[in-house]
């Protein structure tokens, strides 16, 4: 079944967790706002956060190499490419948690 032609029933549970996973991206955004004395921590949770959610985006990605590996039975230099750019979101993510926090959010 294609995605575009799926009834909302079944895209409906996808549209809540994916409206759920901006709720810690706002509140604690809100919270920042609220009480800046408490500023450093809860930025670095958003910052925490974000490189989580890019962790998550990997998976896909990672996914389609498999596919094309098992279809193909064998390594192409497209299969390859497709793994690097999986994991660079991970990476990504990883490396501006290493930054100071008001850097990694810009990341």
């Amino acid at each position: 079944m294609s995605v575009y032609t799926a009834p909302l029933d079944a895209l409906r549970p996808a549209l809540l967790f994916g409206v759920a996973g901006l709720v810690p991206f706002v509140e604690l955004a809100r919270l920042n706002a609220l009480d800046p004395t408490s500023a450093v921590t809860l930025l670095q949770a958003l910052a925490t956060y974000g490189a989580g959610i890019l962790g998550l985006v990997c998976a896909p990605h990672w996914s389609y190499p498999l596919r094309r590996a098992r279809d193909t039975r064998g390594r192409s230099r497209l299969t390859l490419m497709q793994y690097w750019w999986s994991v660079l979101p991970a990476r990504v993510g990883w490396l501006a948690l290493q930054l100071p926090v008001l850097i990694a959010l810009c990341v």
